[in-house]
């Protein structure tokens, strides 16, 4: 089974679910992407509190890269799980088999504090849908 993580440029929350899920879970696979991975034509770059905050957790983010969601990316997912209900998602969102809505705060100007209290709100409900679903 293959989960989507879904948030606005996939240089945070959705990368960092990802990887939580694929460290996890024995069975299944995930991906994430975000409806908007670029700014003024330029790809966006991880987020260095959010390196700096898995790197603690013990995953390593630096040389991931964000990543735009595509129709491909959710007709090939069983699951999408988008992390918040405020982004402009494009309509094929809805293609999806199931979708799931965590509200998981944008941490985007916060300090390294609120990422850590980000990350650890990602773990727990990436940890409640690897029991849910295996």
């Amino acid at each position: 089974m293959k989960v989507l993580f879904v948030c606005k440029a996939n240089i945070g929350r959705s990368q960092m679910a990802e990887a939580f899920f694929n460290k996890i879970s024995k069975k299944n696979k995930a991906a994430s992407g975000g409806t908007n991975a670029t700014r003024e034509g330029k790809k966006l770059e991880m987020h260095p509190l959010v390196i700096k905050c898995m790197l603690e957790s013990g995953i390593d983010l630096r040389k991931n890269k964000p990543k735009k969601i595509t129709l491909k990316m959710v007709k090939e997912s069983v699951i999408v799980v988008i992390m918040d209900n405020t982004g402009d998602f494009p309509d094929y969102i809805n293609k999806a088999k199931k979708i799931i809505y965590w509200n998981i705060e944008n941490p985007k100007g916060t300090n390294l504090d609120f990422h850590r209290k980000t990350r650890d709100e990602i773990r727990k409900k990436v940890e409640e849908l690897v029991n849910e679903i295996g």
